[in-house]
């Protein structure tokens, strides 16, 4: 009983001062307990206007909803559906000028993200708005009167002053709903609505590290700005000046721009850099570092790039000086593991259109952060498979925004465009603050053919003014790859579009010529699937549907494959395979969660490497698997144990599996048409369904094999992993080693996908 009071005690000292917080203190608080019928003993809370709200679960609910839904959030989800099919939206939220959080509202900007801003009617897509956990903040609103009264979906009133309401952030993490309400003849109608997102106010370090005595900026106004940046995410920042490195000689007598390739992340003179840090003292593990570096090339003739973080790394490069939007921009890769808004996995808007910190405009004002981005602050997505991250993911660059029409309508940058009506006049320019003499190249690739044509012709002039739309009839509008290139006296900006008669699909007959001895069934669910969600993933040329249908079905055996990866992979098998796993441990088991039951020989090597062939005897590294393990699905109950015993020792450790033991290796080995494999991979795939798809969702956490058995599901998956690793970027190359080496590590079968490939663009042509 004593335990109870204590509870209630501190539960009631919550509430009160909720109220002191977001609604009129009320003249009398009494607290009651009471019977609410079927039994239900609850705390109530009456106000002066004799108003009751229930305490339950450490928040408090309107008495009439708590009667409704018993406080179950999915029936008070309901409740509040039925409530929005009624609406009659008119009244809308907007930031407040003394706001101390953020606020987001839908854009056209942001139609890449409408199923962030889902419409409550007629256009209506109702705003977010942060704020610290427990904390208050306002927000201004257009169209009250006083009539209206503002209401969470919990039912417990807010105040209104004039047209500015003060609003109060829930727990970490929570998100809540503000409805307005107009009472006209004692119906209450729904006509406006906020959503409320909170977060525990969250504070991040960054080192600023100078080299060879590069300028830094000053700490004091760097935290300022950083903390004004990102005070739409809850997030502030402690900034510390530390250990000066000098007389660091780079190879070739500069700092060099950029990623080294797609396995280091870092180059040589990044490496170099970090080294000679780590020799004054290791880095703090949750701390950033930022160098300062001058005498940087390999950016550009005129110096746009400004730094250089990958995603999810806690060092990064700046140079020379500049503001401190360019700076925030960096630690938003590193920090939270923030993506570019024009990245081709994550794509929003075309490059410098935007006001977000993650676009290219580098303004004091583009700084925006939006509703997904606050809590990407707080829960950094992993990176997946980040060591393969595109170098551009993590440059800051400074560029003018190019833009390209067919007509009056405007093409996106990688997007595909179907072409439907007559005329042949294209329309583009480069807006700039540049005034240097630009000059413009446009390159067709006609798609049906793969000759190209170049403008402009021979003689003719391909000068062009800052910010003037140039006006060009082209001998005909072709199907095909348009790139444009300005020229900013020697620098080249290049922009990639791609024009269509009518949207690219694969049909059934055409699979069917390719992969012969797979059943016409099949294939036709394949299309279907390939065909429904193309754009979705942007699978949208001849280039890139050949090359996405050669290597899943390469992967796939034709699309037939139904029980996930097996474990016959020797060199002597009928399909000529070598084996899969001779690599070495990304990330070496060497802890309390190694296990070696398969072979002990293990426990003395420093590396792990895995061979079903004869192993050199020079080679510590080399444990070769016995022979029984190889291809033992085909000894019945006997085999399929020790495949699932290899698979489970073979992949402990590694992509967020445990040890063989948990038999994580085994259940999370390759499924679906591209052979998704890893816990962490599944883990991605499931979330990103759930968020996007969720009629289509089954738990493939629980059940990896789902994705063998349901075949849309089998595509689905593929076509995920093709988008969120950029393997479109190689299809638009026609590079088929590259895709096939992210794919299958070993670059097993590329001639057999090449020849797949070739025959699909033919016939897709």
């Amino acid at each position: 009983m004593k335990n109870k009071l204590l509870i209630l005690t501190c539960l009631l000292l919550r509430v009160v001062f909720f109220y002191a917080q977001t609604m009129e203190k009320p003249d009398s608080l009494e607290v009651t307990e009471k019977t609410l019928g079927n039994n239900l003993d609850r705390t109530l809370i009456t106000d002066s206007e004799g108003n009751q709200y229930v305490v339950f679960n450490d928040r408090i609910i309107r008495k009439k909803e708590f009667l409704i839904t018993k406080g179950n959030r999915d029936s008070l989800k309901t409740y509040n559906q039925k409530k929005e099919s009624k609406s009659e939206p008119s009244v809308k939220f907007a930031a407040a000028a003394d706001q101390q959080y953020g606020f987001d509202a839908y854009t056209e900007q942001k139609t890449a993200l409408q199923n962030d801003y889902p419409e409550l009617k007629a256009g209506y897509r109702p705003a977010f708005k942060s704020v610290a956990s427990y904390r208050t903040d306002k927000v201004t609103v257009n169209g009250a009167n006083e009539d209206i009264t503002y209401r969470t979906e919990w039912g417990v009133p807010a105040v209104a002053s004039g047209n500015e309401l003060t609003i109060r952030g829930g727990g970490n993490a929570d998100e809540t709903i503000l409805y307005a309400y107009s009472k006209q003849d004692s119906t209450e109608t729904v006509v406006g609505k906020l959503n409320i997102m909170s977060f525990d106010e969250q504070s991040k370090k960054v080192y600023l590290v100078s080299v060879n005595g590069a300028q830094l900026p000053s700490e004091t106004d760097l935290q300022k700005e950083l903390n004004r940046i990102y005070a739409p995410a809850v997030t502030k920042w402690q900034v510390q000046k530390v250990n000066t490195i000098k007389d660091i000689q780079f190879v070739n007598e500069h700092f060099t721009h950029g990623g080294s390739s797609a396995i280091a992340v870092y180059n040589r003179d990044q490496k170099t850099v970090i080294k000679a840090f780590e020799a004054t003292g290791k880095m703090e593990k949750d701390a950033l570092y930022l160098f300062f570096v001058d005498n940087v090339k390999g950016r550009d003739d005129s110096g746009d790039y400004m730094g250089y973080m990958p995603l999810g790394y806690q060092a990064g490069f700046i140079y020379g000086n500049p503001d401190a939007v360019a700076i925030a921009h960096e630690l938003g890769h590193g920090a939270f593991n923030l993506y570019h808004t024009f990245a081709d996995n994550k794509f929003i808007a075309a490059k410098g259109t935007t006001d977000n910190l993650m676009d290219y405009r580098f303004e004091e004002n583009s700084i925006e952060l939006w509703a997904h981005q606050w809590k990407l602050v707080h829960d950094p997505q992993n990176v997946f498979l980040k060591f393969l991250q595109d170098e551009e993911e993590g440059e800051a660059k400074k560029r003018g925004v190019s833009t390209f029409s067919i007509g009056d309508n405007i093409v996106e940058e990688k997007k595909t465009y179907i072409y439907e009506k007559y005329g042949n006049e294209v329309k583009f320019k480069y807006e700039t603050k540049d005034t240097t003499n630009i000059t413009y190249s446009l390159e067709i690739k006609i798609e049906t053919t793969d000759s190209i044509i170049k403008y402009p012709k021979e003689n003719e002039n391909g000068n062009i003014l800052p910010n003037e739309e140039k006006k060009l009839l082209l001998d005909s509008i072709y199907q095909g790859k348009y790139t444009l290139s300005f020229f900013v006296g020697t620098t080249e900006y290049k922009s990639v579009y791609y024009i269509r008669r009518k949207k690219m699909e694969i049909t059934q007959e055409q699979l069917k010529s390719v992969f012969t001895s797979t059943d016409s069934t099949t294939l036709a669910i394949i299309a279907q699937t390939v065909n429904t969600y193309s754009e979705v993933f942007d699978i949208t040329t001849a280039d890139r549907m050949a090359h996405f249908l050669a290597q899943t079905g390469y992967e796939s055996n034709g699309f037939k494959a139904s029980k996930g990866e097996s474990g016959c992979y020797t060199s002597t098998n009928v399909n000529g395979w070598n084996i899969w796993f001779k690599l070495t441990w990304k990330e070496p088991p060497f802890g309390t969660d190694y296990d070696s039951t398969l072979n002990e020989a293990i426990k003395n090597t420093k590396k792990l490497k895995w061979t079903a062939l004869s192993c050199d005897s020079t080679d510590l590294t080399c444990v070769v698997v016995p022979s029984e393990y190889i291809c033992a699905t085909s000894n019945s109950l006997k085999g399929e144990t020790l495949t699932k015993k290899l698979f489970s020792y073979v992949y402990q450790c590694e992509g967020g599996n445990g040890n063989s033991d948990s038999e994580d290796g085994y259940k999370y080995r390759g499924h679906g048409a591209i052979q998704l494999t890893w816990k962490k991979t599944y883990e991605a795939f499931n979330t990103w369904l759930k968020n996007n798809y969720n009629s289509k969702y089954k738990d493939i956490i629980a059940n990896p094999t789902i994705i063998d058995t349901d075949k849309e599901l089998f595509i689905l998956s593929a076509m995920w992993f093709w988008k969120e690793n950029n393997i479109n970027n190689y299809a638009d190359n026609d590079d088929a080693n590259k895709i096939t080496l992210k794919i299958n590590n070993a670059g097993e079968g590329k001639k057999t996908r090449n020849n797949y490939k070739n025959q699909l663009k033919n016939q897709l042509k």
